[in-house]
């Protein structure tokens, strides 16, 4: 399943918050979020018309515990999607190659 975090296209280009439901996703189905940078799209027609480059950073996945009891279930969620936030941004900051 794809899941746009951010709940919007950021018109900028610029990283925003991500929403805690990212979170709650995949903790309740258990499943790994795998943190995708897609660099350009805010020039998608120069992109498509290859004027520029649209830049594509897959991560490693992460994954919450699937046994764990959290006492504040909708901290954890934003934590998750912290901790997802900074991974696409470390994928964004990488020098291309």
């Amino acid at each position: 399943v794809l899941m746009f975090p951010e709940g919007t296209r950021s018109r900028s280009g610029d990283l925003a918050e991500l929403k805690p439901g990212l979170g709650f996703v995949a903790v309740k189905s258990g499943a790994s979020i795998v943190p995708i940078s897609v660099v350009g799209t805010n020039h998608l027609l120069d992109c498509l018309v290859r004027r520029r480059k649209l830049v594509v950073r897959i991560g490693a996945p992460i994954r919450m515990g699937g046994n764990r009891i959290a006492e504040n279930p909708k901290e954890e969620y934003r934590i998750l999607a912290g901790m997802v936030r900074n991974a696409i941004r470390m994928l964004r900051d990488e020098p291309e190659v």
